[in-house]
């Protein structure tokens, strides 16, 4: 993350106010491991080496216990879509094409993805109308 604009988004974040861009950014930070265990899940959902029963119990917890990560992905990422569906009127074809303008250097850290989860979450947050290419 750029020096420049993580200090900008820490400034922003002490008042509590969002804009599209840096919600659409932690999503950009969550998506590519979303995609990494639903492809390997997907490649490896008939692999069950070492796995005998003849109920096929075994071979299901073991495809449920290999979706567990991406579920909890999903869940996490959960609050930035609603803000962004609700509040920005953005579709979800909208937020897909948004996440692949975001520049690779104003991804921001886990550490602020949290913040900025944790106030969306608790509600304590302003939109505001700052677009990071536009100012």
């Amino acid at each position: 993350m750029d020096r420049s604009y993580r200090i900008k988004l820490q400034n922003k974040l002490d008042n509590g106010a969002l804009d599209k861009y840096t919600i659409v950014s932690c999503i950009a930070k969550i998506e590519p491991k979303i995609s990494k265990y639903a492809y390997n899940a997907k490649r490896f959902k008939d692999c069950t080496i070492g796995l005998s029963d003849s109920t096929g119990e075994l071979k299901k917890e073991f495809n449920e216990n290999r979706m567990e990560p991406i579920r909890k992905l999903q869940n996490y990422r959960q609050p930035f879509i609603e803000v962004l569906t609700r509040k920005y009127r953005m579709s979800l074809d909208d937020i897909k094409i948004s996440i692949s303008e975001v520049r690779q250097k104003d991804i921001p850290t886990n550490n602020i993805i949290d913040s900025i989860r944790q106030l969306i979450v608790s509600g304590q947050y302003t939109l505001t109308d700052f677009e990071h290419g536009n100012k």
